[in-house]
């Protein structure tokens, strides 16, 4: 799964949260493993500065949620607190939780 950002766009997170939520609906193991594989590999890196890396022209720093650091940030809280935090991405709130 080797994208060349993180953000919720088109980036690596966004598509293990779309993954993740395809894993749950369709109660496939073997698609959980490898997402949570992929979600230690991105855990582990996340310390080093060049890793983090926004989904705009050039992967500059941008605030936006989609494509930028809030996006970014709301995605590790999704892989640290996947039980507690809507997938957005799928549509999903506290209500249907």
């Amino acid at each position: 799964m080797a994208q060349d950002n993180l953000s919720l766009c088109h980036g690596l997170l966004g598509n293990l949260l779309c993954w993740q939520f395809m894993a749950n609906v369709f109660k496939d193991d073997e698609i959980s493993k490898r997402i949570i594989n992929e979600q230690e590999k991105c855990v582990r890196n996340i310390d080093r500065i060049d890793y983090i890396k926004c989904g705009t022209p050039g992967f500059r720093r941008s605030p936006g949620f989609m494509s930028g650091l809030a996006g970014i940030g709301f995605g590790l809280l999704s892989i640290a607190k996947h039980d507690a935090v809507p997938n957005i991405l799928a549509f999903q709130s506290y209500c249907s939780k």
